[in-house]
């Protein structure tokens, strides 16, 4: 018996839009433009932010310097591509989910330093990463993060400037370009790797 019914998939596919040109209004003020089901731009947008689904794309610089001001972040499950500088300087998002299709995360896409900082990053079952940028997460402050199998490369630098990071687990190998000297601006003693209980070399 299978555990959807024909009426139920075809009511989730139609929530799933294909986006020609659209605004969205973000949660307190402001507002950003879909085109193409790409995330293209904002304006002012503040409060709590929910990306629809049927995006695949927040293209680089989408709410960097556009005076945008997020508390919150939802992401769609169908993003792929998170690109540079997405959400950087673009508010607080204390916690933070990236679904499982996306397949990488830009350079400084999350480079947020106001107050509250990131505390809580992770990546949903049967994550599809392969890829996370240099400066990616700079200036976070959790205090560990679980990578998934599927990553393949990390930038030398995607956790940089987060003193709070101490253990770094990978579910699979650790990806091209690690260790990346302890890493780089962060105090981290532990990382575990393949996951098991294995302590791999911090060099």
């Amino acid at each position: 018996t299978p555990l959807y019914s024909s009426a139920a998939s075809d009511v989730y596919k139609r929530q799933i839009r294909s986006f020609t040109q659209e605004t969205f209004a973000c949660g307190t003020s402001g507002t950003f433009s879909v085109i193409n089901n790409s995330v293209t731009t904002s304006s002012s947008c503040s409060g709590s932010v929910s990306i629809p689904e049927g995006v695949t794309i927040i293209a680089d610089n989408a709410f960097y310097g556009k005076s945008a001001a997020l508390t919150a972040l939802t992401l769609p499950t169908t993003l792929v591509t998170i690109s540079d500088n997405a959400f950087r300087v673009a508010g607080s998002i204390p916690t933070l989910n990236i679904p499982a299709n996306v397949v990488t995360i830009g350079e400084r896409a999350f480079s947020l330093n106001t107050a509250p900082l990131l505390t809580t990053l992770t990546f949903s079952a049967g994550s599809k990463l392969q890829w996370i940028k240099s400066f990616a997460f700079e200036y976070s402050a959790f205090t560990s993060v679980t990578i998934p199998s599927s990553v393949t490369t990390i930038g030398q630098y995607a956790f940089v400037s987060n003193t709070s990071l101490s253990q770094i687990n990978f579910l699979g190998s650790i990806p091209s370009g690690s260790p990346w000297s302890a890493p780089v601006g962060t105090t981290v003693s532990k990382v575990v790797c393949d996951g098991s209980t294995r302590t791999c070399e911090v060099g």
